[in-house]
């Protein structure tokens, strides 16, 4: 993807925009001006006529709308995801990348020589009296 295709237009900010206003519940955009000490005209241009924050709005925005500024730069378009670092690489399948290492059971599933079900609590799948013979 380039960074143009990754960066998004002004109707994608206003529909942004508004998902988190409602999101976080303000009954107003009057009231998110006052919280923020943004003008209501200029939260409203953004809604409506497609105008792009400043980084100096979002600075005011990120507390009210309980959302880092970063993530503000992006939705903004200040910043497409790739450079503000929250966007990384899918490991492929193919790699074997996408594996959780098997290092044995955890600490807490064993204790001393009794099985893990007896210490736990918890049974193996399959074993009588188990969950899943439950479930059936």
């Amino acid at each position: 993807m380039n960074e143009t295709e990754d960066r998004h237009d002004d109707a994608t900010w206003a529909c942004w925009l508004r998902a988190r206003i409602t999101a976080t519940a303000y009954p107003s955009l009057s009231e998110l001006a006052r919280v923020s000490g943004i003008n209501v005209s200029v939260i409203s241009r953004w809604l409506t006529q497609g105008s792009t924050p400043t980084v100096a709005h979002l600075r005011q925005l990120s507390g009210p709308l309980d959302t880092p500024l970063l993530e503000l730069l992006v939705a903004a378009g200040h910043l497409s995801a790739a450079e503000a670092g929250l966007e990384r690489e899918r490991p492929s399948i193919e790699s074997g990348e996408h594996r959780v290492a098997d290092h044995g059971p955890p600490p807490w599933a064993t204790s001393g020589n009794r099985p893990a079900g007896e210490a736990t609590g918890v049974r193996e799948p399959g074993r009588s009296g188990s969950w899943a013979g439950s479930l059936r």
